[in-house]
């Protein structure tokens, strides 16, 4: 009669039910997560889902404004912080992707401005937060023509190194938006629906016909061996 062991190994982490594709080079699976917002009694929440799911908010855009003839200048308009908090153990590495519209438009012809963004993969542990990666986008011109929106779509890969989610961690994706030229007055920001609806706002608008409002992020899962 055969003997059960009374220890057990303890799994480093629980893997992922489903994964959105492979990279069987790493051995990661990766789930493919959309940005949103939503809001309740006023308090918006910024977040990851798997679900295609309408946001409350199809974008998140800023005012900044510059003067002045000297060196580009840069003004931060937007600063977010896209959460998934982990319900199991989880452990992430690879190359995670983050994929948005970022742009903008100007009411003013006085000169050429731009926009970049940059970006971070943040471990939160509801104390401390703390930055796995990080790397910034191209930047995208805005002509001079008056709130004539200009738009990139850009998809960032960042290396992630390995790093260990308890339950109750939270994997956080932040995006800041910039602003910059010599003399300027600029609304500038990014798209998160998931359901990829049109920006109805005008004429400040930031993400125009022809680009999609959809922000993906792309997180790498080490897959149970």
């Amino acid at each position: 009669m055969a003997i059960l062991p009374t220890t057990f190994p303890t799994a480093a982490g629980a893997p992922v039910a489903t994964y959105d594709y492979y990279d069987y080079a790493d051995g990661t699976g990766h789930v493919i997560f959309y940005g949103a917002v939503s809001e309740a009694n006023g308090t918006k929440k910024y977040f990851l889902t798997t679900n295609a799911q309408p946001s409350n908010q199809i974008v998140t855009s800023g005012a900044v404004t510059s003067g002045g003839t000297g060196p580009l200048t840069y003004a931060k308009a937007v600063d977010v912080d896209f959460d998934l908090e982990f319900k199991q153990p989880q452990i992430i590495e690879g190359t995670g992707r983050i994929i948005f519209t970022q742009g903008g438009s100007a009411p003013d012809t006085t000169a050429i401005k731009y926009v970049k963004a940059f970006v971070y993969f943040r471990k939160y542990d509801g104390t401390t937060e703390t930055t796995l990666v990080s790397g910034a986008t191209a930047s995208t011109k805005i002509l001079q023509y008056t709130n004539i929106p200009c738009n990139d779509t850009r998809n960032i890969g960042l290396v992630i190194p390995r790093t260990y989610f308890k339950k109750g961690d939270t994997l956080r994706t932040t995006i800041e938006i910039y602003g910059y030229g010599s003399v300027w007055t600029l609304h500038c920001g990014l798209g998160h629906d998931p359901d990829e609806r049109a920006e109805p706002y005008a004429p400040k608008i930031t993400v125009s016909g022809g680009y999609s409002t959809q922000m993906q992020v792309h997180i790498p899962f080490i897959r149970d061996t």
